[in-house]
């Protein structure tokens, strides 16, 4: 009887220990873990983490939404690595780079918009996130790294700006979905046939700016998209 009794305190202090072990600190910022949302608040950069590494990733089952306050400067490696029920994240804007694999798995996540501000999205960062249907990449970023959105099954549409002259192979490799791109480069850059391995292209609409649609259709790998001109406002 007394066994039992010394269990059930055992279990009971365990769950409560739990509960208020759902906050923390990591690097120079706090993490919080409330009815589902976690929010990471602070000034600086979040440290970058190995698989299943971050401190929250205990609680991963319990990961629907991530609020990032104003101050975090980096979302770091692996960050929220396979968090399978995350569905929405809220970035601000002095966030300037997105690590390698960060959300990598999240195959919940159905929206996410990068700020203006980010100058680096990580190698298989969005990698088989499932839900996601559309992504606009911003001005900011130069370099779309190898792998990035790869097998994102539900992505039907991209928004390439100006600014990227670098696409690395496999960024959208096995994105088969994807019916359209819009790529505002006014010069068609050189591009490796793996960057949009597994995907088909003879029937994605590649929209790009009128007086380059020349150029693309003489241009490899782009030239194999049907190619519409659009005015570049």
């Amino acid at each position: 009887m007394k066994r039992h009794v010394l269990l059930s305190i055992t279990v009971i202090l365990i769950s409560v220990a739990s509960a208020f072990a759902q906050s923390g600190k990591t690097g120079p910022l706090t993490w919080k873990l409330k009815k589902g949302t976690l929010t990471i608040s602070g000034t600086g950069a979040m440290p970058d983490y190995e698989e299943f590494d971050a401190p929250w990733h205990i609680y991963k089952e319990s990961i629907n939404s991530v609020t990032i306050e104003t101050g975090v400067t980096t979302i770091g490696d692996k960050s929220f690595y396979a968090c399978s029920k995350l569905t929405s994240i809220t970035i601000p804007s002095s966030v300037t780079t997105i690590g390698n694999d960060a959300f990598k798995l999240c195959n919940r996540l159905t929206l996410i918009t990068i700020p203006s501000n980010v100058t680096t999205i990580g190698s298989y960062a969005f990698m088989r996130c499932d839900s996601l249907a559309s992504i606009t990449v911003p001005s900011s970023v130069t370099t779309i790294e190898s792998s990035v959105f790869s097998s994102c099954s539900s992505l039907t549409s991209i928004t390439i700006p100006s600014s990227v002259t670098t696409i690395r192979n496999f960024a959208f490799e096995r994105c088969r979905n994807l019916t359209s791109i819009t790529n505002l480069n006014p010069v068609p850059f050189e591009i490796s046939p793996y960057v949009f391995s597994g995907v088909n292209q003879s029937t994605c609409t590649l929209k790009v700016p009128k007086n380059a649609v020349s150029a693309y259709k003489n241009t490899e790998v782009w030239k194999e998209f049907t190619i519409v001109g659009i005015e570049n406002n």
